[in-house]
């Protein structure tokens, strides 16, 4: 439903853009094609349609299972290309769903803290986005989110894509569990440094 997603992308723009503002940076860095795998860290609700705004190619995203749940709300998400995840348990079919979606040359956005945090204060990253990376050969594209004074009415949200990491760049060394994890602090540690240079927010990167 490509269509669908297009029209809920374009419909949402100016009831969001009342509520805030809204800055772009690294347009520059976003490939003309998909296949690739976006991480981002989580504040907001929001975080989800403000990525997507200036990228072409079909956003899938993994969102919690109880989302889809609400007839209306699952309604909408399963028509964006979301598909739900359940937290905690290891959901191999997420994962099986993931991969396809980058498969076909669909972007997959994902949220590597699997939850959102405080403005400013950004969680550990799991491992989900290396597994799907490793599975799938697909490339990653750091990002990351800040709302200055927090969300609120007429704050500004910043959005900043980061440069393209290529598979081989990330996937170096012995292979296992100990390759998964350098992966996952070689692309947060970008994500990471995104919100450093632009608003002084540092964080464990372990």
């Amino acid at each position: 439903m490509h269509w669908f997603h297009t029209f809920v992308k374009y419909i949402t723009r100016p009831f969001i853009l009342v509520w805030i503002r809204v800055r772009f940076h690294g347009c520059e860095n976003l490939p003309k094609k998909g296949g690739y795998i976006i991480a981002c860290n989580h504040n907001s609700n929001m975080d989800p349609i403000l990525l997507t705004w200036p990228i072409r190619p079909m956003v899938c995203y993994m969102g919690k299972e109880q989302l889809f749940r609400i007839p209306l709300l699952g309604w909408i998400c399963r028509g964006v290309g979301g598909f739900p995840v359940q937290r905690g348990t290891g959901d191999t079919s997420a994962i099986d769903t993931a991969k396809a979606q980058v498969e076909k040359g669909h972007i997959l956005g994902m949220f590597p803290e699997g939850t959102r945090h405080p403005v400013g204060e950004p969680g550990r990253p799991k491992s989900g986005v290396a597994l799907v990376a490793k599975a799938t050969g697909a490339d990653v594209l750091p990002c990351a989110i800040y709302y200055t004074k927090g969300l609120h009415f007429r704050s500004c949200a910043s959005v900043y894509y980061g440069k393209l990491i290529r598979n081989d760049e990330l996937f170096t060394g012995e292979e296992g569990p100990r390759q998964i994890k350098q992966a996952t602090k070689k692309f947060w540690a970008a994500t990471l440094q995104l919100l450093e240079e632009k608003h002084g927010i540092s964080s464990d990167r372990s």
